[in-house]
């Protein structure tokens, strides 16, 4: 049994001994080669398919440069939609004429220029429910994004905004001493 072990030891000495040069020559042989040649098979599928890498580059810049002119009317629809619930807090306060003008003039420097053009764009309606007096801001306009002078994509904005009213604070001049 013991030489069994022993030759068993020997074979495994002598196939560790022998690894480094396995693998110089599996290097030298196998490996280098390949890597050697696939700049150059890089390089060629590269010219070979310009046409198709040229279109495929175009049309990720034309999908980032419309991606660039969409997001300001959509960063849009939820700041108007805001500014439409700020005014109808406070629509009692300041009045209807005042609120619309308001809500047209903030459509205008978001650059929704359609909303702010139009007359009829902003609807304000008084609305009862349990918690009080509401106020209702509606709005529906088409606003056209413009992309690379080209193409043009009519783009719906619409809301409806329902909030509580403010009330106006009582003056202290207006009270009557007896």
């Amino acid at each position: 049994m013991t030489d069994f072990v022993e030759v068993a030891r020997e074979r495994l000495l002598a196939l560790l001994r022998s690894l480094p040069g396995r693998a110089r020559a599996w290097w030298r042989n196998r490996l280098r080669p390949r890597l050697q040649g696939l700049p150059t098979e890089v390089w060629q599928h590269l010219t070979a398919h310009r046409m198709r890498t040229l279109a495929g580059a175009l049309l990720f810049v034309a999908a980032a440069l419309a991606g660039i002119r969409t997001v300001p009317p959509i960063y849009g629809r939820y700041a108007l939609a805001h500014a439409a619930g700020i005014a109808a807090r406070q629509s009692r306060l300041k009045g209807e004429a005042q609120v619309v003008l308001e809500l047209r003039h903030r459509a205008f420097e978001l650059g929704l220029t359609e909303a702010a053009m139009e007359p009829e764009v902003f609807h304000l309606e008084a609305v009862l429910n349990d918690e009080g007096p509401c106020c209702r801001v509606t709005y529906d306009f088409v606003h056209v994004v413009h992309v690379l002078g080209r193409f043009r994509w009519p783009m719906r904005i619409q809301g409806d905004v329902t909030r509580l009213q403010v009330d106006p604070m009582p003056s202290p001049l207006d009270k009557e001493e007896p």
